[in-house]
């Protein structure tokens, strides 16, 4: 008996309403569905790419797909791993050179106005690097006087004091 009312909980009771359900029945046998099952692919369905955009962007995301599992396409189009080896080549026929990437080729005034341009950009910033450091010596000397101001006036309290009370803490009279 406790096996049979496992088994009903089980089929009958769900984990996140805490009660009972009962189950909906199944349809007819003979009845027909409310609409196909899903069909995994798109040519069972007969349905086309509208544009060949579409088919030149699924190529894309496919070869992207293939490509991120280490693949690459050779010369001849086929699919080989991006770290494999050339083929052989033929004895008779001799082996590429290899390219080598277009050189480019600049004008001269290209060139000089981007030295201009730099020398203009250092200068700049050499200005506002001296005008910093000017500030800033200006406020440290600002400073550096109060300080100076105040060591002179506690020495001054100092020679004050010893001269009227002398070396001791007495009276010097």
């Amino acid at each position: 008996m406790a096996e049979s009312s496992k088994r009903q909980r089980v089929r009958g009771s769900s984990s996140i309403g805490g009660g009972r359900r009962r189950r909906q029945p199944s349809p007819a046998e003979n009845s027909p569905s409310p609409s196909p099952p899903p069909s995994p692919t798109v040519e069972h369905q007969n349905l086309q790419f509208s544009t060949p955009a579409l088919a030149q962007r699924h190529w894309t995301i496919s070869g992207g797909v293939i490509q991120s599992f280490g693949l690459t396409q050779n010369a001849d189009n086929r699919w080989v791993h991006r770290n494999s080896p050339p083929p052989p080549q033929p004895q008779n026929q001799p082996p590429p050179q290899l390219q080598l990437p277009p050189v480019r080729h600049s004008r001269f005034d290209d060139v000089m106005s981007g030295i201009n341009d730099l020398r203009t950009f250092v200068g700049d910033s050499f200005n506002t690097l001296n005008e910093r450091f000017e500030q800033l010596e200006l406020n440290m000397g600002d400073r550096f006087d109060t300080i100076d101001a105040r060591v002179e006036h506690v020495e001054h309290d100092i020679e004050y004091l010893r001269r009227h009370f002398g070396p001791h803490g007495g009276s010097s009279s």
